[in-house]
């Protein structure tokens, strides 16, 4: 079934990047930050968003459309935060994260067919193409899912171009994918795309140089991860909640080959918090690895307000894994 339209990934327009900051700023705390009994803001925040210092936006890509980023580092370290544009993307310097700085704005309708880089091109009227977006920790990988006028190349693989910026290779489906993330395990890539009814994979180490197309790189669709929607990767687990409404986690620490690449994960389901007298279904979520135990996760989850309550309740979720690899 289609999960509810309210508990759907929902665009986020310019709204999205006047928050972008603060999430910035929480990415950069350090590690030991779990340590304080809270936290005070230092200083409002700051909209950098749609015309941040440093390279100038095309005229091209519209503004008021971002609605998705990703955080990482590049080769060197530096800290990045890619943003999906109506038809590309913009990468920001995030050194100061007071003031990002633009690095790159890439309109991939516009690149050339060349050692780097390929033209996405569009099909039909629209006003944007690019649906959910991930790049893996190192920056070396990255995906697009495309929609509307773009929906013909799928989800898009792609790599970096050696600066700040990527160049797309291949693709494989869906297109207009709920979440997608990109994993960095074991000296692989891995991009997942998850739908409504399955969840794709595709090992996307080594691209395709020649001959792109849509539909070139080969792909699972797994077999034991269930479709849904507000797919995370935080470490090697992958969180996400089911078309059914599960919130699920699934250790995803040790892909497998190619034709059966998440067969062998493991996997834990959360339908409700056992302290909720109600039984409600989580409704949001965010996640964080334990920084004094890597094979620990914890989950804070919100779950709509009861009737009569006037707010929604929060609960603190730890994963665990025992000796055989199994998550409680």
């Amino acid at each position: 079934m289609n999960p509810p339209p309210n508990l759907r990934p929902r665009p986020v327009r310019s709204l999205a990047t006047a928050c972008a900051l603060i999430l910035v700023a929480l990415a950069l705390v350090p590690a030991r930050a779990e340590a304080q009994s809270a936290c005070t803001l230092a200083s409002t925040p700051a909209q950098f968003e749609p015309n941040p210092p440093g390279v100038s936006r095309p005229g091209s890509l519209s503004t008021g459309f971002v609605k998705a980023f990703s955080i990482y580092h590049n080769a060197a370290g530096a800290p990045r935060l890619m943003n999906a544009e109506t038809f590309g993307y913009s990468v920001l310097d995030l050194s100061n994260p007071a003031s990002p700085r633009a690095l790159k704005y890439d309109d991939m309708r516009l690149d050339p067919s060349n050692a780097t880089t390929n033209t996405i091109s569009t099909s039909g009227d629209g006003q944007s193409y690019v649906g959910t977006t991930a790049v893996s920790p190192d920056g070396q990988r990255i995906a697009f899912s495309l929609g509307g006028p773009g929906e013909k190349w799928y989800t898009l693989a792609g790599l970096s171009d050696g600066a700040d910026g990527f160049g797309m290779w291949g693709s494989f489906p869906p297109h207009d994918a709920f979440s997608t993330i990109v994993q960095a395990a074991g000296g692989r890539y891995i991009a997942y795309a998850a739908a409504t009814n399955a969840i794709t994979v595709a090992d996307i180490t080594s691209l395709p140089t020649s001959g792109f197309s849509a539909l070139n790189i080969p792909y699972d669709t797994s077999s034991n991860m269930p479709g849904g929607y507000g797919m995370v990767l935080v470490g090697n687990y992958i969180v996400y909640t089911t078309s059914a409404g599960v919130l699920t986690v699934f250790d995803a620490s040790s892909p497998g080959p190619a034709g059966s690449i998440t067969s062998s994960y493991k996997s834990v389901s959360i339908p409700s918090l056992t302290s909720d007298p109600n039984h409600r279904s989580p409704a949001n979520y965010t996640a964080a690895l334990d920084p004094s135990d890597s094979t620990k996760l914890w989950i804070l989850v919100e779950v709509r307000a009861a009737t009569g309550e006037n707010s929604p309740s929060y609960g603190l979720v730890a994963v665990t894994k025992d000796g055989g690899g199994n998550l409680t």
